[in-house]
């Protein structure tokens, strides 16, 4: 099967592209740090500490985000910087405020069931 670190530790590493297994449980772990984080927050008093804090889990998951969906692009598309580019495409494309949502939920279903390219090992 696979182990902890071959799952998720491709999360840090731009070395290869996310297939959807990896894409998925990725997924779950950025959720799942992400509610730690928020419940780290919530013990906190308000204060000027918080507020960095806020911004510190604001770029963790920005990074943890864009670094899955670029990979699973990059997977898909057979082009790192291809990868790069949807990813930015579909974040700005997210704050756009009806179209946003509909783009996002399409992008997401798409990253999990479409399979990814076909590459040639030399």
């Amino acid at each position: 099967m696979f182990s902890f670190e071959n799952l998720f530790g491709s999360l840090f590493t731009w070395d290869e592209p996310n297939g959807r297994l990896r894409y998925f449980f990725n997924h779950i772990l950025i959720f799942i740090v992400m509610l730690f984080l928020i419940a780290i927050l919530a013990a906190i008093p308000q204060s000027l500490r918080a507020i960095v804090f806020v911004g510190v889990i604001g770029l963790c998951n920005l990074y943890l985000i864009f670094t899955n969906v670029a990979k699973r692009i990059w997977d898909i598309t057979g082009d790192k910087k291809q990868g790069i580019y949807w990813t930015i495409g579909l974040i700005i494309a997210g704050f756009i405020p009806a179209i946003g949502q509909i783009v996002d939920l399409a992008s997401l279903i798409i990253l999990l069931f479409v399979p990814g390219a076909e590459r040639v090992e030399d």
